[in-house]
C-alpha cells in the first residue's frame, strides 16, 4: 500500500466522529455558515472519502490526521477542531441493562426500517424527550406494536422537554407514561410458548413489572449543553448531533442542533478573534425552542375553562361557526416552538407564525386568507391541524376534516372514534366522505357534535372484534431467503440483509450487536464469516455463508462492559482516592479504555464521577484516538 502526505491549513476543522450516519449534518451546516460569515476558513472531514484518524496537539495550533479513499494520509494544520458525534444515551447500569433486549434509539429505527421482527405485545421506551414520544407514536401509527409505555426514570433532572403537540399525538395513539427507575431486565418464558422481556421499575409505591417485546433507550438521562471543550483552552470541541431523519420528520432535532451550532459558533468566533454576531438577537429571531413545559388542563374528559379560552382566543383557530360556504384550518399549536413546517407548506401564505421576543403567543394565522386546501393537515409531523366546515348556527353537527395516520385502513361510512387532546374517546361517528382525491394520505370528512368541535383533536378507527396477534399479519416478507450456517446451525435468512438485523430476526443477537454502528467504529460485533474476521453490522447475508461467533459473554451489568468494571467499584475507588479530575479516574482504572472507545460508558462514568464528587463535568469530552481500529501497512 502506497502512502503520500498532503499538507494544508484552515481555521476550523469539522470532523465526523465514530457512528455518525449523516455528514454534514444540519448543525454542521449551520456552524459552517456562521463561521464563514465571520471570515474564518472551514473544512469538512468525514464520510467514505475522508476519514479523520486523530489529532496532534502542537505549540499553538493542532494537526489533524485524515485518511482519504486511496489510503493517503493528509496533515491539516488547524486552529480549532470540532468532532461531531451522534447522540447516544444509555441508562445508568442495572441488572440486564446491557443485553440484546435493551437497544438504543438508532438501532430500534434501523430494525423498524430493515427488519421484520415482532414488537408484540408491547414496547417500553426509557425517556420522556421529544424523541421518545415521536418514536412511540411511530411504533403505534405504523402498527409495529399494540402498546407503548414511556418510562420516566426520574433521575432528578428537568428532562421532560417534549412539545405538547408530541405528547398530544402520543396520547391520541393510545400511549402510556409511567415514572420509575429501571432496576432489572430479564427474558422470561411465556405461558403459551415463546418468551417476553420483563422490565422492573421502582417508584414510590414499590416495584412494578412491565412485560414487553423489547426495551428502547432514548433518554436523555442528564441535561447537557450539547458541546464540550476538552482540555480547557485547547479549542478541541465535541459537538453532539441529534438529527436522525429528514427535517419534516425530525424538526425538533434539527432545531436543537442549529441552536447548539449558534452557541458554539459564537464561542469559537470570540476565541479566534473574528467578528462576532449578536447571539441574543439571533435566538429571538429564530425562536428555536420552547423552554417552558406547556400542557392543556382537563376536568374529566373536557378542557378546563382556562384552556378552552386559550383555544378560542388563539389566532390559529377560526371563530365558530365558520363563515357560510367556507372551510378553514384550525391549528391549536399554542405552545411556543419553532417548527414552522405548516407555514412553509401553506400555498396561500395564510400561516404566518409571529411570536413576541420572549417566544410568547402572537399572530399565527390569517383565517381570512386560509383557502381550506388541507395541505397543512398532512404536512404537520405532529398531526395538529384539522379543518372546520361552515354549518348553520343552530345546527347540532359540524363537519370537520381530519388526517389519519393510524394502522387501520378507513373508508366512507366507517365508524370512527372522536378523540380529545389527551386521547380520551369523546364520541363515535361515521366518515361521510373523502375531502380530496388529490391528497394522500386521505383526509376524511366526519360529522362532529357542534359542542365538541373545540374538544376533538383527532380520529381513531374502532378496533375489530378479532385482533391480530401474529407477526405475519403485521409484516410483509421482503426478498428471497437463502440458507446460511450460524454457529453450526442451518438457517434461512433474507438474501442481502444486514447480518446484524438478521441476527435480531433469528433471536440470536448478542449484547454487542445492540450498537449496530453506521461505520463499525466500535468493533464490538466481530464475527468470523467463512473463517475471516468481519463486523456483523458491516456485512450482508449471502447464500452458503458460514458465521461463527467469538466466545460469547453473558449479559453484563457493569458500568464498563468491555472491561467488566462495576458502578460499585468506581464509587468505592472515588471514595477511597478522592480524585480531583475525571482523567485521574480513567488513568488509574480501566474504565473507558475498552474496545468500544468509551461509546458505552463515557457518559455514565462522567455522571457517576459528577454525582460522587459534586464537580460539573459539562466541559468533559473523551478524546480517545484512533476513533476506529485501523492499521496502515507499507
Amino acid at each position: 500500500m502506497s502512502l503520500s502526505n498532503r499538507d494544508g491549513a484552515i481555521d476550523v476543522a469539522l470532523c465526523a466522529g465514530p457512528r455518525l450516519a449523516l455528514f454534514p449534518t444540519a448543525g454542521v451546516r449551520r456552524l459552517s455558515k456562521r463561521l464563514a460569515m465571520a471570515g474564518l476558513t472551514v473544512g469538512h472531514y468525514g464520510g467514505p472519502d475522508l476519514r479523520p484518524r486523530g489529532v496532534v496537539r502542537m505549540e499553538q495550533d493542532s494537526l489533524l490526521i485524515v485518511q482519504d479513499v486511496q489510503n493517503r494520509i493528509h496533515r491539516i494544520k488547524t486552529r480549532a477542531v470540532i468532532r461531531v458525534v451522534p447522540r447516544f444515551d444509555l441508562p445508568m447500569p442495572f441488572p440486564g441493562w446491557y443485553s440484546p433486549d435493551l437497544i438504543p434509539e438508532s438501532t430500534a429505527r434501523r430494525l423498524m426500517a430493515e427488519g421484520s421482527l415482532s414488537w408484540l405485545p408491547s414496547v417500553v421506551i426509557l425517556g420522556v424527550s421529544n424523541a421518545a414520544f415521536q418514536l412511540g407514536s411511530d411504533l403505534l401509527e405504523k402498527r409495529f406494536t399494540k402498546r407503548v409505555v414511556l418510562v420516566d426514570p426520574g433521575y432528578g433532572s428537568p428532562l421532560d422537554g417534549a412539545w405538547e403537540v408530541e405528547r398530544r399525538r402520543f396520547a391520541r395513539n393510545g400511549g402510556r407514561r409511567v415514572t420509575g427507575e429501571p432496576v432489572h431486565l430479564a427474558r422470561v418464558e411465556r405461558a403459551g410458548g415463546g418468551t417476553d422481556v420483563e422490565l422492573k421499575v421502582k417508584d414510590d409505591q414499590g416495584v412494578r413489572v412491565l412485560t414487553c417485546a423489547r426495551v428502547i433507550s432514548v433518554g436523555p438521562f442528564a441535561e447537557r449543553l450539547g458541546f464540550r471543550e476538552y482540555p480547557p483552552g485547547s479549542l478541541w470541541y465535541e459537538f453532539e448531533n441529534t438529527e436522525i431523519k429528514e427535517f419534516i420528520d425530525d424538526v425538533d432535532h434539527h432545531l436543537l442542533d442549529e441552536e447548539r451550532a449558534d452557541y458554539l459558533a459564537h464561542t469559537l468566533i470570540r476565541h479566534l478573534g473574528a467578528k462576532p454576531f449578536d447571539l441574543q438577537a439571533t435566538r429571538q429571531q429564530s425562536l428555536l425552542r420552547s423552554r417552558n413545559s406547556f400542557g392543556f388542563e382537563f376536568e374529566g374528559k373536557w378542557l378546563s375553562p382556562a384552556s378552552l379560552e386559550k383555544v378560542q382566543q388563539f389566532s390559529g383557530t377560526p371563530v365558530i361557526p365558520v363563515e357560510p360556504g367556507k372551510i378553514k384550518a384550525s391549528i391549536d399549536c399554542i405552545e411556543s416552538i419553532g417548527c414552522r413546517v405548516c407555514e412553509r407548506a401553506c400555498p396561500a401564505g395564510a400561516i404566518q407564525i409571529k411570536r413576541d421576543g420572549a417566544g410568547g403567543l402572537g399572530e399565527f394565522m390569517s383565517v381570512d386568507a386560509c383557502t381550506g386546501c388541507g395541505i397543512c393537515l398532512n404536512a404537520c409531523p405532529s398531526r395538529v391541524p384539522t379543518m372546520i366546515e361552515s354549518a348553520p348556527e343552530d345546527s347540532s353537527y359540524t363537519t370537520m376534516i381530519f388526517s389519519y395516520f393510524g394502522p387501520d385502513s378507513l373508508g366512507v361510512n366507517d365508524r370512527v372514534r372522536l378523540l380529545s387532546r389527551r386521547g380520551d374517546v369523546l364520541a363515535t361517528t361515521r366518515i361521510r366522505g373523502r375531502f380530496s382525491d388529490a391528497i394522500e394520505p386521505p383526509l376524511w370528512r366526519v360529522e362532529v357534535p357542534t359542542h365538541l368541535v373545540r374538544e376533538v383533536s383527532g380520529i381513531a378507527a374502532i378496533p375489530s372484534a378479532v385482533e391480530t396477534t401474529g407477526v405475519h399479519d403485521l409484516y410483509q416478507e421482503i426478498g428471497a431467503r437463502v440458507e446460511v450456517r450460524i454457529q453450526g446451525e442451518q438457517r434461512r435468512v433474507r438474501d442481502g440483509q444486514n447480518l446484524s438485523v438478521a441476527l435480531y430476526e433469528l433471536g440470536m443477537a448478542r449484547a454487542n450487536d445492540t450498537l449496530m454502528c453506521a461505520d463499525g467504529a466500535c468493533g464490538l460485533c466481530q464475527v468470523e464469516i467463512d473463517g475471516v474476521r468481519k463486523l456483523a453490522c458491516q456485512s450482508t447475508v449471502r447464500q452458503g455463508m458460514s458465521v461463527q461467533f467469538s466466545k460469547l459473554k453473558p449479559p453484563s451489568s457493569d458500568l464498563c462492559p468491555c472491561e467488566e468494571v462495576s458502578v460499585q467499584y468506581v464509587e468505592q475507588w472515588i471514595q477511597q482516592h478522592k480524585p480531583s479530575t475525571l482523567e485521574s479516574l480513567i488513568e488509574q482504572t480501566s474504565v473507558m479504555q475498552g474496545r468500544c472507545h468509551g461509546t458505552l460508558c463515557s457518559k455514565n462514568v462522567a455522571l457517576c464521577f459528577e454525582r460522587m464528587t459534586g464537580k460539573d463535568l459539562d466541559s468533559f469530552a473523551y478524546w480517545m484516538f484512533p476513533w476506529s481500529d485501523w492499521v496502515i501497512q507499507g
